[in-house]
């Protein structure tokens, strides 16, 4: 390999390894902690949890990207729920986020 190729190599490298970096710092940083969506109360994820909805559209693009892209995240169709809301937000994980939610 030549220098000029291997130092076109390297910068490639670096070039991705930092992308990586930032996706992983990035992303944990926008992970959402336990805090009720409909009263914001802070809880203990074993008591309420996480709730999944039907996705839209867009959250099929933006899951396909995430997984293209190699990223995480926190997805636009999950929400956390203490006790007292989790239950009827799982019986309303049929619809999307935005039709249950309206019905809170």
């Amino acid at each position: 390999m030549s220098k000029k190729h291997l130092v076109l190599r390297l910068n490639y490298e670096k070039k991705y390894h930092l992308r990586k970096i930032y996706n992983f710092t990035f992303h944990n940083f926008l992970m959402k902690p336990p805090i009720c969506f409909i009263c914001h109360k802070r809880f203990d994820i074993e008591k309420g949890g996480l709730v999944y909805f039907k996705l839209k559209l867009s959250d099929i693009e933006w899951k396909k990207k995430m997984e293209r892209e190699g990223m995480v995240g926190h997805p636009p169709y999950a929400e956390w729920f203490c006790e007292e809301h989790y239950d009827k937000a799982k019986n309303l994980s049929h619809l999307t986020k935005a039709e249950a939610l309206k019905q809170f």
